[in-house]
């Protein structure tokens, strides 16, 4: 998950990019549409609530924190 500033930065494209899985099996483009406009509700909300969990969550691995 990129940190707000970059996010804010980056076109549609790019975001689609961001939420690519290397491994694994990946979404459809659709379904990460739908995540990006989520993740933008109000001025970025969501985003920043994912970062937060994220944060909380991994609150002892210094090396995963998001901004």
């Amino acid at each position: 998950m990129p940190s707000l500033d970059i996010w804010i930065q980056s076109d549609r494209k790019d975001r689609i990019k961001f939420l690519s899985v290397d491994k694994g099996i990946d979404i459809s483009k659709r379904a990460k549409n739908v995540f990006i406009d989520w993740l933008e509700q109000n001025d970025n909300k969501n985003l920043l609530r994912c970062h937060k969990e994220w944060n909380e969550s991994n609150k002892f691995n210094n090396r995963v924190q998001l901004i």
